[in-house]
């Protein structure tokens, strides 16, 4: 039974070659890499007879040859290996550090404004820190249409969990308006100078400042929750001392 290519899979029982007088047992089949293609390596087996259609006489020795699969392999164009890009450059060239690290960036603003929409995580205490990522970003690179519509669709939903979680701090209107404002600090990023020069200079700078509105009233709220905390448990130690002191003076009572 033979495989794709010409490659041995398996022997049918009763249909083995014979085995020359030098050779006391089949050669161990050795992997040889002819070629990449993406991810994946391209295989022949070297000592497989299979492979050479010049050989028939299976009693004879095995030779070392080339298979046919290693030389179509060596006589293809080299874009079918290594496809290149519209621009020219090869798909498989490494990014720069410089990219590396402005990719790790975007990555994690998206995390940041996907981490606020979970129900276990305080919000006001989350979103601030990704709306201060966001304002304080400067992007060295402009941004790619998918992943400014990944960023704008995690702002999205940032903004509707803010509005389902604290509608009695901040109307959902201006909640939709500085996180707006965020969007367009983001669609920003991925204009060219042309499109920039066609906005008024006001638009970026107003969008700033409405992000950082939001951002200052969330860490307010977010620093009220928290002295209301720190009172509650002082309440609490206040009520239990009481209770404590109850219970001793009773205590003695019955003991008297």
């Amino acid at each position: 039974m033979w495989g794709a290519g010409g490659v041995r899979a398996t022997w049918v029982l009763g249909r083995m070659p014979p085995l020359a007088s030098h050779q006391t047992r089949w050669p161990k089949p050795r992997r040889r890499v002819i070629g990449i293609c993406g991810r994946f390596k391209l295989l022949t087996l070297r000592n497989s007879r299979r492979n050479d259609p010049e050989i028939s006489d299976f009693s004879a020795p095995w030779p070392a040859v080339p298979s046919a699969l290693t030389n179509w392999t060596r006589a293809m164009p080299t874009e079918f290996l290594m496809p290149f890009a519209e621009d020219g450059h090869a798909e498989g060239d490494p990014p720069t550090q410089a990219e590396i690290v402005f990719d790790r960036d975007i990555d994690l603003l998206i995390f940041d404004f996907w981490k606020a929409t979970l129900p276990e995580i305080d919000i006001t205490f989350q979103l601030p820190l990704a709306l201060e990522a966001l304002r304080k970003f400067k992007p060295v690179f402009q941004l790619d249409p998918e992943r400014r519509d990944k960023l704008i669709n995690a702002i999205g939903g940032a903004a509707a969990a803010l509005i389902q979680k604290l509608p009695h701090i901040y109307h959902p209107r201006m909640v939709g308006i500085c996180m707006t404002a965020a969007a367009t600090i983001v669609r920003d990023w991925a204009e060219d100078e042309q499109q920039k020069a066609a906005h008024h200079p006001h638009r970026l700078v107003d969008a700033e400042l409405h992000v950082r509105i939001l951002e200052r009233d969330l860490h307010n709220a977010c620093d009220f929750a928290w002295l209301q905390q720190r009172k509650a448990g002082r309440q609490q130690e206040v009520v239990w001392s009481l209770l404590t002191r109850a219970n001793d003076i009773a205590t003695e009572q019955v003991a008297a």
